[in-house]
This record gives structure tokens, C-alpha cells and sequence, in this order.
């Protein structure tokens, strides 16, 4: 069963990009700040090899010898139940999903339906009330401030020129 959304209760680690090779070797863009909660996850169980470039990563994946089988895992999100993180105070994507977001001025500007990492960093995808979603990078410059307690994040939108 491939998964390419998480439960709530679930926590992405990494994402399966693609195949690597004729073996079975898989490319995995590792969310993880630490890359051995890796080994809790359970399908597909997946073992780093070593790291490609920056946050991709080699991984065996278990049961899969054959460039088709890895094939079929690509967009596959590899994920960890929540109960295993140690206690922390950092925000994850899943729990940044459903918040409302205002602007500076405290005026309703949607609310976040996805976050995405494409390679150059975390975006979030907006989606107003009417209209079509949008992509606003998740930095301190856009998003001055994130309060889960009330589920709201404060952006500030780019100018437009």
C-alpha cells in the first residue's frame, strides 16, 4: 500500500524519491533531523546506507532486490508514530496542517493544507478562502510567528512588485 499522506498521529521522516541503480538501492529525502529515528518506521522498513548529498540519502529498503520493486516505493512517505519522539518543543509538518494564518494585522488569510520541501526549503501551501492555494516559503521572515496553542501562524506576504 503505498502512502504518500500521513495520519495525524504519524510523523514524516523522509520521502522515497526514486529508485537508485538495478539492485534495489532507493533515494530518500530524510526530513529527519535525526536520521536514526529511521529505523522505527514500519513500511517500508528502510535502512541509510549513506548519504547522497545534503538531506538525500541511500537506503535499502527491506524485501525490495529489483529496480521495479524500489520503483513502486517512489513517493512513498516513510513515517514514525508520534508516541516514539522524545518529549520536545518542536512544531512538525503534520502539526503546522489545518492551522489558520493571518496577516501582521491579525486579518484571516487561509489556512495551511500541506507543507512541502522541493529541495530549497519548507513552503507552505495556503489556501484562502476563495481563490486558489498558494506557496509562501516557511522562514522567520514570512511566518514571524507561529502560536500552536491557538493554531494560528502569522505571515507576512511577500510585495508584490
Amino acid at each position: 500500500m503505498k502512502k504518500t499522506k500521513a495520519d495525524p498521529q504519524e510523523i514524516v521522516l523522509a520521502r522515497v524519491m526514486a529508485a537508485h541503480g538495478v539492485r534495489g538501492l532507493i533515494k530518500c529525502q530524510v526530513y529527519a533531523e535525526d536520521e536514526t529515528l529511521i529505523r522505527h518506521a514500519r513500511h517500508p522498513k528502510i535502512t541509510l546506507k549513506n548519504r547522497h548529498k545534503n538531506d538525500v540519502w541511500l537506503a535499502e529498503a527491506e524485501g525490495v532486490s529489483s529496480k521495479e520493486q524500489a520503483d513502486a516505493l517512489k513517493g512513498h512517505l516513510v513515517t514514525i508514530n508520534r508516541s516514539i519522539l522524545p518529549e520536545s518543543d518542536d512544531i512538525y509538518y503534520a502539526d503546522l496542517i489545518g492551522c489558520d494564518t493571518q496577516d501582521e494585522d491579525g486579518n484571516p488569510t487561509g489556512a495551511v493544507i500541506d507543507v512541502q520541501n522541493f529541495g530549497a526549503g519548507d513552503i507552505l501551501e495556503i489556501k484562502p478562502k476563495g481563490g486558489e492555494s498558494f506557496y509562501l516559503s516557511y522562514t522567520d521572515d514570512t511566518v514571524p510567528d507561529v502560536d500552536m496553542d491557538a493554531r494560528v501562524l502569522t505571515i507576512r506576504l511577500p510585495e508584490v512588485i
